[in-house]
Formats: structure tokens, C-alpha cells, sequence
């Protein structure tokens, strides 16, 4: 148990148990956006994919996928990438299964090869999603993965093996990331050597992964010199957002570095030098770096070094939310689009998870700005910003949903726009409605993840690939007890505010076609004239007679009871930052905290009655079932040779292979070597 609360991987597992048993995600938002938008687009349908990812971010919530194998089918290239990496989103933290969920498409995995290169570098991503910081079950094989696709790539493959490079870097980054491994670091700097666009790129983000936060010059020059030598952009801004990460919160350790970069005549290399700014000094609100980008936002002669001039800010000051809107007042209303852009996207960064009105008010005139990229940074972070609010504590939350679901559905709407507003319908519900993004913990230290994250995320501007480091930025808000043993007992706590202030808003309806509606009937005025001779009364409308029984109904059903001053929440409970001040221990409560103060997160609990035998609610391993097509992907589970059983997750995502055809039919029997489907009109055995 000591080893597990060091490595921190206690901590992910009763989140994760929290996660996926709290979850209030609603899949109504995801069907709406699916039925009513065009699946033939790809940029529509890697919004909704990502949307749905976030919105169970960490849950083990796969229904989508299960639901929509032929829609997920339709994928290709880059966004059958996306969509296998997402994966890695919905399964964050459940490292004990992860091998058997993406199975199917990692490569050297046995007979399952038929996921191409796209789904099988996808699938390298969301392995080090899933075990972002704690890999070490799985870094050895990622390591050799690498390795194999270098001599690949050392062999005249390069065409072949840099999509799988591009996922493979990127995982063994995640997974290994601030160990500071020299082999794994010199296998990503043989992929830069090697001067391929796409791979390059996410060697040089990976290589400031693995030495995240050491502040070593050395390496920082070497990937300063990889960017000097090549002439393509992806690397030269994937090697500069590396020496970013290299000097994370290293302050004015990392002042030499960033004068070299901003000097540099290189628009690209300027703009790493911004990102620099921005980790190294997140959370510090340091004078002298706001000086230098806010200088940079308005002097220099790239609009890209402007806009990430800006969006420095975000970061700069997340320790001080509420100064963030003044600083950028003046540039959400710059005549440059791209420094309104970088404004909306700071005052996300900056005031994500607060429901800020002076930031929301900001961002009003932006939803709205003729430049259709600055609508979309404006739907973003508007859905930070608002990420757990409800109507009742915020007004501005019921009217930025139905904003994004507008735009989503707007048949004329800008692509772009479509995009923000798909991934803010999955931000503003992330993580089954129980996580929070926020730069700086409640000790006031920067979130190294989150920023990190959060950097890459905005990196989503050139590559949507990169949208799902955005994973790495939620955090669970819960109070989660746990007793001598770590386990979860019985226990209840109080929130002493109105249960209204911080409920879950309500689940979306689904509109149902409306059937055509008749016409009024000709009456003959003979045949009227005859019921009034009988004494008949003319018959109401339909709609007439609803509106009388409702009104009816009110005043039968009386004055709605008054709602309650408190609410009781059980073990583990929903609470969000803002519920924290309002929440008290029960005075007759058999558990007691260690620390007197703690409203959320982990609580180490005092038992009063240790000789009395304990009510547990769950042991605290995380033992959290990935839901297949009804079957239970584990370690422990056992299939019996003639059970029927339907495929499991990592078959079904099998759609999403090199074949076109849309599977017809899925296997009746099972037994412990093979499994038998058709695929189209091929038959197939794994």
C-alpha cells in the first residue's frame, strides 16, 4: 500500500472506481449531434468522436464505440487515427486491462494485424493516455515498438512506419514521461536525424516529454539545433514546443533559452519561445514575462507568434484567474484576429472551471465575431470556463449549450466553428460531469500535467491529432474517504447549501419528429345548426383540451414542496470547488479525517469504533470492468471453450481496419484459441 500511495497509483484508482460509477455523461448529446450532422465529413466526425471521448474522459464509458461500429467503420486515414487514440481517453487510468482493450490494433500483438497503420499508431497514443506518467508495465514494450519502427524507417520504409512512428513517440512520451530515460531519448533524437515531417514532430513533443521539467541545456540546445537544420515546420515547432516542456517550471533558470528563441529569425522558433514563457513560468504571474508577451503580442510581425503571445497569458496567470480578463480587456478587442483568438483561448486557460461572468462576458462579443476561427477559440473556452456549472449557479451555462448545439447542427456553419462547438458540447460535460480543469492545485504548485496538456491541446490548431492531450488536464472533483486499510467505508457527509446549487443539469430530450398536423374539417352550417337544435356542445380542439387537463393537473397537484436546505452525500461523493466551503463532517459520524480541514479529494479516515465490524463500500483497487459487446474484458475473467459470448471491445473495434466492408454478422460461438466473424463477404478467424 505505501508503494502504491508513492507511485500515486492509489490515488488513480479509487478516481477511477469514481469515475466510472459517478458517471452522469449523457449519451442523448452525442446521438443528437451524430443523427443531425453529416458523417461523410471527416472534420465533423472526429468532433463528434473526440466530444464523446471527452465527455467520458477516464470513465471506461465505451457504449459509443459498441453502438456505432458501422458509423466508426466509415473512418480513414488520420481519423481512424483519431478515433483509436480516443479510446485511450475514455480508459484513462485503467492500466490493468489496457493491453487487452487495444489489443486488437497494437502492433506485435499476435494474429490481430489487421488494424493498418493509422489504427495501430492511433492505439501506441492511447496507450501512453491511458498510463500518462505511469507506464512502467507498459514502457518496455513501447520502447521496442520504437525501436523496431526505426529500422524499418533505416530500411527505405520511412512512408510506411512514420504514422506508426507519430503514435509510438508520442505513447513512450506519455508513458515514460519526466523519467528522464537517455535510451528512449536518443531513439527519438534518430527519428528527428531522420527528417520525416509528420514523425519528426512528435519526436521532438516526445523528447521534451521524457526530460519534462529537468531544465537540461544540453538537450534543450540539441533540439534548438534539430530545429535549425530541417526546413519543414512540423519539426522545427515540434522540437521548439520540446525545449518548452524541457523547461517547465524552471522560472529564470530559463531566461538564457528564451532570449536565444525570441531573437531568432525563425517565426516558428519565436513562437516555441512563447510556449517556453508560458511553462516555465505558469502559474507565477511574473511581471517580467507578462511584460515580454504582452510586447511580443503587439510588435511582432507573425501573426502565430502573436497569437501564442496571447494565449501565454492564459498560463502565466492561472494562479490569479480573476486578473486575467483585465490584462486581455483591451486585446479580446484588437482589429487582428488571430490576437482575439489568442484572448478567448487565455481567458480559458486562465479561468477554466471558475464560471468567471467577467471572463464569460468577454467571450460574449467573441461567440459572435465574423472571423470564424475566433468563434471557435470563444466556443472552447467558453465550455472551460462553464465545465460543472448548472443554470442555477450560472445563467450563462443553459445559454452556452444550446449556443454550441446550434452551431453544431447550423447546416451552413463554417467547418471550424462546427468543430469548436463539437469539442465545447464534450468539455462543458467532461469526464461523466465529475472532473475539472485546473492548472493549479489547492496548494497553490502548477499542475504539471495539466499545463503540459493544456499546451499541447492548443497545439490542435495545425493537427487535430493533438486534441486528445487534452485528457491530460481533468481532474476528478470528489471526496473519496478511505479508511487504515484504503478501503472505501460507509460514511456520509453534509452539504450544507441548497442540493439545487450544485446538481448535475438535466439530461437533454431528443426531438421527435412531430407528425403532420390536420387541418380543420368543414362543418356544414346545416349540420351545425342541427347540434344546436340537439343541445350538443361543438368539440374542442386537441390542444384545447391538453391545455385544460395540465391546468388541472396544477391545481390538483398544489404548491410543489420547498426544497431542501442540505443534502446528505454518500462515500464517494461529487464535489465540486465552489460546494467545498459548505461541506461538514456529520458530528455523530463513526469516521473522523486525519485533517480536520479536508472537504475534498482523498481523506484518510479515523475509525471511532475500530472493534465494530466495518460496512465497506468498496475495497479500493479499482477493479473497474471494461464493458465489451456484454462481456467483461479482464485478468480475471475466463471464457469457457463453448460458452457463446459476443466480441469483446478490442474486436469490435476492428471496424475500424484497412477493410471497407461493414461487418453483416458477429460470432454465436467462442472458444479459448480463436474467434470466427464475417466481415463483408470474407470470413475471418483471430
Amino acid at each position: 500500500n505505501l508503494k502504491e500511495i508513492l507511485e500515486g497509483t492509489k490515488s488513480i484508482k479509487v478516481q477511477l472506481e469514481f469515475l466510472s460509477k459517478k458517471s452522469k455523461a449523457d449519451a442523448n448529446i452525442v446521438k443528437n449531434l451524430q443523427d443531425n450532422t453529416s458523417a461523410l465529413n471527416s472534420t465533423i466526425r472526429n468532433g463528434i468522436v473526440l466530444a464523446n471521448a471527452i465527455m467520458n474522459n477516464g470513465t471506461s464509458n465505451d457504449s459509443f464505440i459498441r453502438n456505432n461500429v458501422d458509423w466508426l467503420g466509415q473512418s480513414a486515414n488520420w481519423s481512424k487515427y483519431i478515433a483509436t487514440a480516443a479510446s485511450g481517453m475514455i480508459h484513462q487510468g485503467n492500466m490493468t486491462p489496457s493491453m487487452s482493450v487495444l489489443g486488437a490494433y497494437l502492433p506485435n500483438m499476435g494474429s490481430n494485424q489487421t488494424g493498418g497503420a493509422y489504427a495501430e499508431g492511433g492505439a501506441l497514443f492511447a496507450l501512453g493516455l491511458v498510463h500518462k506518467g505511469h507506464g512502467d508495465s507498459v514502457v518496455e514494450y513501447l520502447k521496442n515498438t520504437l525501436k523496431n519502427s526505426i529500422e524499418v524507417m533505416d530500411g527505405g520504409e520511412s512512408k510506411k512506419t512514420e504514422v506508426l512512428l507519430h503514435g509510438g513517440a508520442l505513447g513512450v512520451g506519455l508513458a515514460a514521461m519526466a523519467t528522464n530515460d537517455m535510451e528512449i531519448y536518443e531513439n527519438l533524437t534518430t527519428i528527428l536525424r531522420g527528417d520525416a515531417a509528420v514523425s519528426g514532430e512528435a519526436a521532438g513533443i516526445a523528447a521534451g516529454l521524457i526530460m519534462l521539467g529537468s531544465g537540461n541545456e544540453s538537450v534543450a540546445s540539441d533540439l534548438l539545433n534539430f530545429a535549425h537544420d530541417t526546413q519543414h515546420e512540423k519539426i522545427i515547432r515540434g522540437a521548439s514546443l520540446g525545449v518548452a516542456l524541457v523547461m517547465f517550471g524552471r522560472e529564470e533558470g530559463s531566461e538564457g533559452i528564451i532570449e536565444q528563441m525570441v531573437n531568432d529569425q525563425d517565426a516558428i522558433v519565436r513562437y516555441g519561445s512563447m510556449f517556453v514563457t508560458a511553462l516555465a513560468y505558469c502559474g507565477t504571474a511574473n511581471n517580467k514575462a507578462i511584460r515580454r508577451v504582452l510586447h511580443l503580442a503587439v510588435s511582432d510581425v507573425s501573426d502565430d507568434v502573436r497569437r501564442a503571445a496571447v494565449m501565454s497569458l492564459g498560463f502565466i496567470l492561472s494562479s490569479m484567474p480573476s486578473q486575467c480578463p483585465k490584462v486581455v480587456a483591451l486585446l479580446s478587442e484588437s482589429f487582428n484576429p488571430h490576437v482575439r483568438y489568442g484572448s478567448a483561448m487565455a481567458l480559458g486557460i486562465a479561468c477554466a472551471g471558475t464560471g468567471s461572468e467577467e471572463a464569460l462576458r468577454l467571450l460574449h462579443p467573441l461567440s459572435k465575431d465574423p472571423i470564424e476561427y475566433v468563434r471557435q477559440g470563444a466556443y472552447i473556452a467558453m465550455s472551460m470556463i462553464l465545465i460543472q456549472q448548472n443554470s442555477k449557479r450560472n445563467p450563462y451555462a443553459k445559454e452556452a449549450r444550446e449556443l454550441f448545439e446550434k452551431s453544431a447542427l447550423e447546416k451552413r456553419e463554417d467547418l471550424s466553428v462546427k468543430f469548436g462547438a463539437l469539442l465545447a458540447s464534450g468539455i462543458i460535460d467532461a469526464g461523466g460531469r465529475n472532473v475539472t480543469i485546473s492548472l493549479r492545485s489547492k496548494t497553490g504548485h502548477a499542475r504539471m500535467t495539466s499545463a503540459v496538456g493544456m499546451a499541447l491541446f492548443c497545439q490542435y490548431w495545425y493537427w487535430y491529432p493533438f486534441a486528445p492531450f487534452l485528457s491530460l488536464c481533468f481532474h476528478p472533483t470528489a471526496l473519496i474517504g478511505l479508511n487504515t486499510k484504503l478501503q472505501l467505508p460507509t460514511i456520509s457527509v453534509r452539504s450544507c447549501v441548497r442540493p439545487s446549487l450544485f446538481a448535475y443539469p438535466p439530461p437533454i430530450e431528443l426531438k421527435k419528429e412531430k407528425a403532420p398536423v390536420k387541418g380543420p374539417s368543414a362543418v356544414l352550417s346545416t349540420a351545425a345548426r342541427a347540434k344546436a337544435r340537439k343541445g350538443e356542445k361543438p368539440a374542442e380542439s386537441k390542444e384545447v383540451q391538453e391545455d385544460v387537463m395540465k391546468e388541472e393537473e396544477q391545481v390538483e397537484g398544489g404548491k410543489k414542496e420547498e426544497e431542501q436546505a442540505f443534502e446528505v452525500l454518500e462515500n464517494p461523493a461529487r464535489v465540486v470547488p465552489e460546494q467545498e466551503r459548505f461541506i461538514s463532517w456529520e458530528a455523530e459520524e463513526r469516521y473522523r479525517p486525519v485533517n480536520p480541514v479536508s472537504r475534498s479529494g482523498i481523506c484518510v479516515l479515523i475509525d471511532s469504533k475500530p472493534s465494530e465490524d466495518e460496512a465497506i463500500v468498496s475495497d479500493g483497487t479499482g477493479q473497474i470492468g471494461v464493458t465489451g459487446a456484454g462481456m467483461n474484458v479482464s485478468e480475471e475473467v475466463s471464457i469457457s471453450p463453448t460458452a457463446a459470448t459476443p466480441l469483446s471491445i478490442s474486436q469490435l473495434l476492428c471496424c475500424l481496419g484497412e477493410g471497407t466492408g461493414t461487418p453483416r454478422s458477429f460470432p454465436l460461438s467462442i472458444n479459448s484459441a480463436c474467434y470466427c466473424f464475417s466481415l463483408g463477404d470474407v470470413s475471418h478467424t483471430i
